[in-house]
């Protein structure tokens, strides 16, 4: 497992951190070897969508949406533990009915369709 201090890129979001909205983490040329991640302190908050073609290392936290993802990673102690979650509230339903997302897929329905911000 590679640490937030390699050349891959990362996400870090602080301990009881509350975001609204997509948090997407993309990695534009594919690695196996080295992939992309999203990473989580305990405590917080995400209302949303989160993507990530990568790993998504999750443990203690909320999550007000969905997740999407190709690997979930949780470290406890010594140990390391894939596509587990450990102490992880995930709810779709307690989004807002007025939250609007974007389509991340073609085939993805969303809840509600508008517009998110006009620009002039």
């Amino acid at each position: 497992t590679k640490s937030v201090k390699d050349s891959t890129g990362y996400i870090k979001i602080g301990n009881s951190s509350r975001i609204t909205g997509e948090l997407l983490a993309i990695q534009k040329e594919y690695n196996y070897r080295d992939k992309i991640s999203i990473q989580c302190a305990p405590k917080s908050t995400i209302t949303g969508n989160v993507y990530v073609n990568g790993i998504a290392s999750l443990k203690d936290m909320t999550i007000n949406g969905s997740i999407y993802c190709q690997q979930i990673n949780v470290k406890t102690g010594g140990s390391n533990h894939n596509n587990t979650l450990l102490d992880v509230m995930l709810s779709n339903a307690k989004r807002s009915e007025y939250y609007l997302g974007g389509n991340l897929f073609d085939e993805q329905e969303t809840k509600k369709k508008g517009i998110i911000n006009w620009l002039e």
